[in-house]
């Protein structure tokens, strides 16, 4: 079984269309000065006070909107990308690689059990501290303390 061009068409579409969006949303809220309504991600993310007042520098211009919607948009198709290489089997993740099976998108049926209810985008927020743990940065997006 294989996913159909049609199922495929549609989710690309629908990740252009959201890239698009945030990237939108996202430019149009730091024009605006209000950054603390942004930050979904991380788990105990949001923003210090510090770093909505730097935030509240950014200029107000046509120009400087159109330049975060591109960066912005940039980062977000950068993620689905690597992602979808993973898929392919183009590259491999890098972390557990040695543990990596590989995946593929395939068209729903009968025949396809769901695996116990798992909802993958619950999943990536429920990783996040996993990923935390394992992560080599001294900075972090969260605001967790340690």
């Amino acid at each position: 079984m294989k996913v159909s061009t049609d199922n495929l068409d549609i989710l690309f579409l629908q990740f252009h269309k959201s890239i698009e969006e945030t990237a939108d949303n996202v430019a149009k809220t730091l024009i605006k000065h209000s950054s603390a309504e942004l930050i979904s991600y991380p788990p105990n993310g949001g923003l210090t006070d510090a770093e909505i007042e730097s935030l509240s520098s950014i200029s107000t211009d046509d120009n400087m909107k159109r330049g975060l919607r591109k960066v912005i948009a940039n980062s977000c198709a950068r993620v689905i990308f690597d992602m979808l290489a993973c898929i392919d089997g183009v590259r491999e993740p890098d972390l557990d690689a040695d543990k990596w099976k590989g995946i593929k998108f395939v068209d729903d049926s009968d025949e396809i059990e769901p695996p116990d209810e798992l909802m993958l985008y619950n999943k990536l927020y429920d990783s996040y501290w996993t990923w935390r743990k394992r992560r080599d940065k001294e900075w972090r997006l969260d605001n967790h303390s340690a």
